[in-house]
């Protein structure tokens, strides 16, 4: 059996949708655990409709608390062998379960990382569909093993949606109900700690919405583009003593998609400013040690490597290179 945890919170328009995609899975042998985070609107009578038809459903009514304390409840009450964490706004495809179990059954490993695909939308209709390959370099069921984990997956990849565990590896770990944003790459560091193997499957089976309300990715700079940054000094802080070319592309990562919003923001120059500094004092964070043992690993490409080092002293010129280069793909 898998245990699918969506944590509910004022998603009616989409939760529909998402809950009829895991109850109508090819793989039938599911709980579904919905986590209603205190919503104000239908959220939690739509979860209630569905529980009274379907037996496999838990709902679990709770106060406000965030998306990390919803997804505790979760954990606390999920029984299944393996365990899939779902957003309540995103959907997945009919035969998602069916085919990563099979993956996991054949290699043994203790989690399946696999591709999304990104869904833009234009209001409610879906404007564009964007299937995603972040395992390029890698054939359908590979198996990892230790240090590639790290290496080939979590500097790449810090959310939780897109991966399937064994219960075994979870046990213990919980959410930090403190952290603001990040809260999936801090978990997963936790996880990874106790993982043994991966299998990489290359299809594209979860539907990531990507235009959001109070989404990283959407939206003008905000505090939640701070709380990316910090995240991410943490997780290079607990593995720079094992993984430190790791946890400096972690923050680059942050770094890039940051000044992508100070790029794209309406906001004053003051503002921005303010974020531009903070990007310079993540550079920064980081050890020289470490910023060398980066720049030799194959971790990222020259020019991501480039990015990375003047950042450290003039965030920004990477800010006027990109808005130019971006002015002359416009008038192409």
């Amino acid at each position: 059996m898998i245990s699918v945890i969506v944590p509910v919170y004022n998603v009616e328009k989409y939760l529909p949708r998402c809950i009829e995609s895991i109850l109508g899975q090819t793989y039938t042998d599911i709980e579904l655990i919905l986590i209603d985070d205190g919503s104000v609107d239908k959220s939690g009578v739509i979860c209630d409709m569905f529980a009274s038809k379907d037996k496999r459903i838990l709902v679990i009514h709770k106060a406000n608390g965030g998306v990390s304390s919803a997804r505790n409840e979760g954990l606390k009450k999920c029984s299944g062998e393996y365990i899939s964490f779902v957003d309540a706004d995103d959907w997945i495809e009919p035969n998602m379960f069916e085919k990563i179990l099979c993956f996991l059954e054949e290699s043994g490993s203790d989690f399946a990382v696999f591709n999304e695909k990104r869904v833009y939308l234009d209001g409610d209709k879906v404007a564009h569909i964007e299937e995603v390959n972040n395992w390029k370099a890698l054939s359908n069921g590979t198996v990892l093993y230790g240090k590639d984990i790290f290496y080939k997956i979590f500097s790449k990849s810090g959310v939780l949606w897109n991966k399937i565990f064994k219960r075994d590896v979870l046990v213990d770990i919980f959410f930090h109900e403190n952290l603001v944003y990040g809260e999936d790459t801090v978990y997963l560091l936790e996880a990874l700690k106790k993982c043994q193997s991966a299998v990489v499957v290359v299809d594209n089976y979860y539907n990531y919405v990507i235009n959001r309300v109070g989404n990283v990715v959407s939206g003008d700079i905000n505090e939640k583009c701070l709380d990316l940054l910090n995240n991410n000094i943490y997780i290079y802080h607990r593995i720079k003593s094992t993984f430190p070319e790791v946890g400096v592309k972690r923050i680059k990562v942050a770094i890039t998609q940051v000044i992508k919003k100070i790029e794209e923001s309406s906001a004053n120059i003051n503002v921005k400013r303010q974020y531009i500094q903070k990007c310079k004092e993540a550079a920064c964070a980081v050890d020289r040690e470490d910023c060398i043992s980066y720049y030799k690993s194959a971790l990222d490409s020259c020019g991501g490597k480039m990015e990375f080092i003047i950042c450290r002293y003039n965030p920004n010129l990477i800010v006027h290179i990109k808005s130019i280069l971006n002015l002359c793909r416009k008038k192409q």
